[in-house]
C-alpha cells in the first residue's frame, strides 16, 4: 500500500539526504517552538548534534524571547544550544 509516506526501507536514503543538505548549508539554525517543551528541547539538541557531525555546526536556541527552562538542562549537557539567536542581515549570531 503506498501512502505517500516514506517506509523503513527509506531511512538510510533519508537520512543521507538530509546529512547532504546540512553540509551544503552555509548557516544552518535549529530553532525551537514557543513555550519551548521537553520535545522542542531534545529535538533541538538532536538536530543541532547531528550538524557537528556533519561538520557544519550550527546556531541553536529558543524561538523568539522564550528560555529553556533551567529544569530542562539535563536534555543539553553539551551546552549546544544558545539562550538567545539573533538573525541580522541573513547571518545568525549568538
Amino acid at each position: 500500500m503506498n501512502t505517500g509516506h516514506e517506509s523503513f526501507a527509506d531511512t538510510k536514503r533519508v537520512s543521507d539526504a538530509i546529512i547532504d543538505a546540512i553540509r551544503h548549508s552555509e548557516h544552518p539554525i535549529v530553532i525551537t517552538h514557543a513555550r519551548v517543551d521537553a520535545d522542542a528541547v531534545g529535538s533541538a539538541v538532536g538536530l543541532a548534534a547531528l550538524c557537528a557531525h556533519a561538520g557544519t555546526g550550527c546556531r541553536s536556541g529558543p524561538a523568539g524571547d522564550f528560555r529553556v527552562s533551567k529544569s530542562l538542562d539535563f536534555l543539553d549537557p553539551d551546552g549546544l544550544l544558545s539562550d538567545r539567536i539573533s538573525i541580522r542581515s541573513g547571518t545568525p549570531t549568538s
